[in-house]
């Protein structure tokens, strides 16, 4: 609806009432991913694993933001603990194995 600023000021507003709450530092990533402010998104999933690395949500926001920054090492990374932390690590495996990146030296 083109109100991107006002919901990042009011989930900004929600983290400062509890600022230790995972729940409100992945919303205000949701946020800040919708609205393209992808750096700061990273931040706040970054804060949300920092309290609870086990939550596939942060981890998959954290993925996403990395690829709409063109960031494809950490993208694929970041993809293959978000599939481990949803519980299937066989998956991650095979992810990473088939999306290898290589390097303009050649290396992987």
């Amino acid at each position: 609806m083109g109100r991107a600023d006002e919901a990042v000021a009011a989930d900004k507003e929600a983290r400062e009432l509890d600022p230790r709450s995972v729940e409100g530092a992945t919303s205000l990533g949701w946020t800040f991913y919708y609205a393209h402010r992808y750096p700061e998104a990273i931040g706040e999933f970054q804060t949300s694993l920092a309290m609870n690395p086990n939550l596939p949500g942060p981890q998959q926001g954290i993925a996403f933001s990395y690829l709409q920054r063109g960031m494809e090492k950490e993208t694929i990374e970041a993809f293959q603990k978000f599939i481990t932390t949803s519980g299937n690590a066989e998956l991650a495996s095979e992810m990473g194995q088939a999306c290898q990146i290589r390097l303009p030296d050649g290396n992987a």
